[in-house]
């Protein structure tokens, strides 16, 4: 799945949709009119969704899926869905699922980071144009 950025805020409309505190701006770090490679995706009650992206200098961000454009709308052949809490879904690579994964890669632990590295790399290999 690739998106492209069509805005790094949310609008009033859009945050309030989600449940988001008034006064939070948060502004995040992708270009309007950048494409990104969606890693995973996630559905939180009370929340809405959010889609994971591959960012630069190796990590892995969740942003609201309303900021963007589908233009691949293909799922990764990699992606394992799976029910949280009873009400949560995820959507993400088998890989991701291991206990302290995302702890482990943002701390630079060797084994996560080769786990994340060969991951994307598929990933990436099949949305390239």
């Amino acid at each position: 799945m690739r998106v492209k950025c069509l805005s790094n805020r949310m609008t009033l409309e859009q945050s309030q949709h989600l449940g988001v505190a008034q006064g939070i701006d948060f502004e995040y770090p992708f270009e309007i009119g950048g494409e990104y490679v969606v890693l995973g995706i996630s559905s939180k009650s009370g929340c809405n969704e959010s889609v994971m992206f591959l960012m630069p200098y190796f990590y892995a961000l969740l942003a609201p899926s309303c900021l963007f454009e589908i233009i691949d709308e293909r799922p990764s052949q990699y992606w394992r869905i799976k029910k949280r809490n009873g009400y949560d879904i995820e959507l993400w690579p088998e890989e991701f699922y291991g206990d302290y994964f995302f702890d482990d890669l943002t701390d630079r632990a060797e084994d996560a980071v080769k786990i994340y590295d060969n991951i994307v790399k598929k990933i990436e290999q099949e949305f390239e144009y």
